[in-house]
């Protein structure tokens, strides 16, 4: 495997992420692709992660469908993020996902409270987080 590719997937810890960049770089799809592929495309009649990718005409381009083979690397991905679909796993994750932007982004309010001046410091994280909402809006437009 190329090193640029090694840096990337580095970065991308989260098997639901590692497997939509592998998608993408080990077997070209496109974005619109990805969005609209399903299990029974990566899938094999028993289950298991087949040796090809059946991009069916409904999610390619311009509604030509195509076989892709499957990666060693992608199937690996596609293999674990398929493991982890029991309802324990996926409480656990999601609730690990949770715990761990919680841990990022819940402490912010509180520094702002510090930061803020004894008369406003009851509204001053409010306002402040819906300034924020009011300038990221902007963006939505452009």
């Amino acid at each position: 495997m190329p090193k640029h590719i090694e840096r990337r997937l580095l970065f991308v810890s989260i098997t639901r992420n590692r497997v939509l960049v592998l998608l993408s770089l080990k077997a070209g799809l496109r974005a619109g692709e990805i969005a609209n592929l399903t299990w029974p495309m990566v899938l094999d009649p028993g289950g298991d992660i087949a040796a090809v990718i059946e991009v069916r005409n409904h999610a390619a381009k311009k509604k030509s469908g195509r076989l892709i083979a499957m990666h060693p690397d992608l199937a690996a991905a596609l293999a674990t993020w398929a493991d982890a679909t029991t309802p324990i796993l996926l409480a656990v994750g999601a609730f690990l996902i949770q715990f761990m932007v919680q841990g990022a982004w819940g402490v912010i309010p509180v520094h702002l409270n510090e930061l803020s001046p004894d008369e406003a410091r009851g509204t001053f994280p409010g306002f402040v987080y819906q300034l924020g909402n009011l300038l990221a809006s902007a963006n939505a437009t452009i």
